[in-house]
């Protein structure tokens, strides 16, 4: 392969809300100088209405109504967590 896709690999999410969460192949490569996957938030006409920068470590794993998002956070190989947050806007 000659180029890297846009998107990662099965990475992509719809929220309670209608929107598309996807994970730009880039993610970890963002200029911010912090850490931490940034998800792209995609309407429904297509447009990025926000992006959302994970904590350190975490992984989406689903949604809840309210803007809850879930993560999953393996602080040692032995022990993984599902950690609850809720996006502020």
């Amino acid at each position: 392969m000659d180029y890297y896709p846009p998107i990662r690999a099965g990475q992509f999410k719809a929220d309670r809300d209608g929107n598309l969460w996807v994970l730009p192949s880039t993610s970890t490569l963002s200029a911010s100088g912090t850490s931490g996957l940034v998800w792209d938030v995609v309407n429904r006409k297509g447009e990025i209405i926000e992006r959302v920068r994970l904590p350190e470590g975490r992984n989406l794993a689903g949604f809840g109504p309210g803007g809850v998002v879930y993560m999953i956070y393996a602080p040692t190989p032995q022990r993984i967590l599902l950690e609850r947050s809720r996006i502020i806007r």
